[in-house]
């Protein structure tokens, strides 16, 4: 990927000061956290009814809310709802996991020793 290519990803605007082992490990761990937003949309769409798209983006609490009242039908009313905002939501998800993987890349001490420093996503502890 060329730096003009990576420059119009948003996310990828976290690597400008980067060396290229940075890069590979802030792509490498970006990758295994960033949600899809056509993915959010269709588990709205879909399965909203259960709150899938509330436990795809890490919400458990509401996730189960949802849950718990989907025998009232008020769940498949919010996630219908919630799928024309689920793009936006994502894009920000996105944008937080990229802002803090970036951070501790950067903070990582140069060499093989860093490669090793585990990475936690947010919400993922």
């Amino acid at each position: 990927m060329t730096q003009s290519e990576w420059q119009r990803i948003p996310e990828m605007a976290w690597m400008n000061d980067m060396t290229e082992q940075q890069r590979v490990i802030f792509l490498g761990q970006f990758n295994l956290v960033r949600k899809d937003e056509v993915a959010g949309v269709l588990l709205a769409v879909l399965l909203g009814h259960f709150g899938a798209h509330r436990f795809y983006m890490g919400e458990m609490g509401w996730g189960v809310v949802y849950l718990l009242f989907c025998w009232t039908g008020i769940p498949t009313l919010l996630g219908f709802i919630e799928a024309f905002f689920m793009p936006g939501r994502v894009r920000a998800y996105n944008h937080q996991q990229a802002m803090l993987i970036a951070a501790q890349v950067k903070a990582m001490p140069n060499g093989p020793s860093g490669i090793t420093t585990g990475i936690v996503p947010v919400g993922a502890v």
